[in-house]
């Protein structure tokens, strides 16, 4: 880890399938990236179509004006599994940029979705690890939005293939791995392996931001 990276760790407390909590993670000093977030839970989850849970990493409070979740762990499908004690790199929300102004707080929040059933699946808490560099967030390069610690990791990317049609419908999108190259004007370059094709064992391929959705550390 660079020495201008930071990691900040909070304790998750535990909740009834019937409880929603909130837990301040940190208030940033300055103008900040996340460039990672890792939860660790005290005990296994496992999911529940009927009964999912939201755990997310958020800017504000859940009902708070301008609030937005930037990483997310939840718990939506009875295939979901996490296993007790056993770090997880979380879900990053690119399209909701990861960024953090002077001032603004970050909290883990936990809640429920109420349906067919007035409850959600325990959470058993545990511990939330968030990697932040400092960044100047009024430069208008698009690089400098794309966090150092990425350089040279594996990276998961679901990545929009179509736009969005006027009025709404289908948008398709594919997840693609790749190891990151660079962080260009226009996107983020990826070297994958393409085992499919013979005599050529991997090629760089460039995602533009604006068609990134979620990415995740691997």
């Amino acid at each position: 880890m660079s020495e201008v990276q930071e990691i900040v760790r909070a304790q998750i407390p535990a909740s009834e399938p019937t409880e929603e909590r909130e837990t301040e993670v940190y208030t940033a000093p300055g103008d900040m990236l996340i460039a990672n977030v890792v939860y660790t839970p005290a005990g296994d989850i496992r999911g529940d179509w009927d009964r999912p849970r939201y755990m997310q990493l958020r800017v504000g409070r859940f009902d708070e004006p301008g609030g937005r979740y930037l990483a997310d762990t939840s718990a939506q499908t009875s295939a979901f599994y996490l296993p007790a004690n056993v770090p997880q790199n979380a879900e990053l929300v690119w399209t909701n940029r990861l960024r953090v102004r002077e001032g603004e707080t970050l909290y883990w929040n936990s809640h429920i979705v109420r349906s067919h059933f007035a409850d959600g699946i325990p959470d058993p808490g545990g511990t939330v690890e968030v990697l932040l560099e400092p960044a100047n967030l009024d430069d208008a390069n698009p690089p400098r939005l794309v966090p150092q610690y990425w350089q040279g990791k594996t990276l998961g990317i679901e990545y929009r293939l179509s736009e969005v049609p006027r009025g709404g419908g289908t948008a398709y999108h594919s997840d693609y791995v790749g190891r990151v190259v660079e962080a260009t004007d226009r996107g983020i370059a990826l070297e994958v392996e393409t085992p499919q094709t013979i005599g050529v064992d991997r090629e760089t391929y460039e995602f533009r931001y604006e068609r990134i959705m979620h990415v995740r550390l691997l």
